[in-house]
């Protein structure tokens, strides 16, 4: 599952005694994290990652670690501080730290981290004096930032990017067929076969898996795909692969 940003919207209208004009503001809750995925070694204490609150008001940080679906199944993980204020233009920490689970130690497993600003409470003494005194009409758009957290075993020391090549490309009827035969989360920014660009339903290639990539007509081997491969740093490689 391809997760990323979620958003929920949701209005508020107030009316205040006396104010001939009604002002329309829209409010973004979102915080940027400091890497676009997380490695988690398999036998280490933790792992942390920087989060930054670019907006011009203070918001609530929360945080939680999800199971490889995507969806409301909790990891064994837990985060700290799991709820925290963060003001306007600083910058903090979140540790991720393992509380139980069983994870092969042959290769790589994903979870994800989601990271929500929390809109404060109307009322909220902590977000009083935050620059919204004239706010009537107020949008609260909520933006939840899920990257992938990658328990990784020690003795895979290698950045996945470095050793994408081993992927095989097969054409197979109307499918483009890729095999990953390596230990590592291929993760996969976009992919082009004659010229056309071809959709990977979860951005990703599971350790020792295969997935197909639907194509407008029927495959000839012999050909090329060019493909883009993330790194552990979020650095992008560009691969062109034969197709057999």
């Amino acid at each position: 599952m391809n997760l990323r940003a979620g958003i929920l919207v949701a209005g508020f209208s107030f009316f205040y005694a006396g104010m001939a004009l009604a002002e329309n503001h829209q409010q973004t809750f979102s915080v940027e994290l400091g890497a676009s995925r997380l490695i988690y070694p398999l036998n280490g204490k933790n792992a942390a990652i920087r989060v930054d609150n670019k907006q011009n008001y203070p918001v609530l940080v929360r945080s939680k670690v999800l199971m490889e679906s995507g969806k409301k199944d909790f990891a064994p993980f837990i985060t700290t501080p799991p709820l925290f204020r963060l003001d306007s233009h600083q910058s903090s920490v979140v540790t991720v730290t393992r509380t139980n689970g069983k994870y092969p130690d042959d290769r790589e497993s994903l979870n994800w981290l989601c990271v929500t600003a929390v809109p404060p409470d109307k009322d909220a003494e902590w977000a009083k004096n935050a620059g919204e005194k004239n706010i009537v009409n107020n949008v609260q758009v909520v933006l939840e930032n899920c990257i992938k957290l990658l328990v990784r075993p020690g003795e895979l020391s290698n950045n996945p990017a470095d050793i994408a090549e081993k992927v095989e490309w097969k054409a197979e009827g109307k499918n483009l067929h890729a095999h990953n035969p390596t230990p590592y989360y291929m993760n996969i920014s976009g992919v082009r076969f004659n010229g056309e660009k071809l959709t990977l339903k979860d951005s990703y290639i599971a350790p020792y898996s295969d997935v197909d990539m639907p194509f407008s007509s029927a495959l000839k081997t012999g050909g090329k795909v060019q493909w883009t491969v993330i790194g552990d740093y979020g650095e992008e490689r560009e691969i062109s692969s034969g197709v057999n």
